[in-house]
């Protein structure tokens, strides 16, 4: 997985050289990119790996450098779809669980309470929950119906 950092000199990888970068400090803060293994996750500099960044959003699951040499080079999430192999279905699930999602802040509704009159005075300019249908004067689906349902409907 890679990560934009807004690093500092001070914020090496366990591949950086110990000589002083020639690109500038605002350079390294805005543009660096990093990867995380995901065996032992560590992180490393892409440019430390020689690998371009535009490389890390095809790569499926990173390797680094020391434990490639145990489990093998990082694999791809590009599919070999003429020979059956595919990406790793877990990727995803591993993204969305290291990130952090700000709880919601909009405001609930009941169906009943729903009217013209309630939009004048609170506004529309945000989603709403409507926390209950009821009230709202819709007939809901069954929840037998399915997209492909509709999508033969219309």
């Amino acid at each position: 997985m890679s990560n934009q950092s807004g690093g500092t000199q001070a914020e090496n990888c366990p591949l950086c050289a110990n000589e002083q970068p020639f690109a500038s400090l605002w350079f390294q803060e805005n543009t660096e990119t990093w990867i995380k293994c995901d065996i032992c996750l560590v992180w490393c500099h892409t440019t430390c790996l020689k690998l371009p960044a535009e490389e890390c959003d095809r790569i499926d699951e990173y390797h680094c450098p020391q434990c490639a040499k145990i489990y093998g080079p990082s694999t791809f999430n590009y599919a070999d779809l003429d020979n059956g192999i595919t990406g790793n279905p877990y990727k995803w699930k591993r993204v969305l669980d290291s990130k952090h999602f700000v709880r919601h802040k909009f405001q609930k509704v009941c169906g009943e309470l729903l009217t013209l009159d309630w939009i004048r005075r609170n506004g529309f300019d945000e989603p709403i929950i409507i926390e209950k249908p009821d009230g709202l004067g819709m007939k809901m689906p069954s929840k037998d119906v399915t997209v492909s349902c509709i999508a033969e409907a219309v």
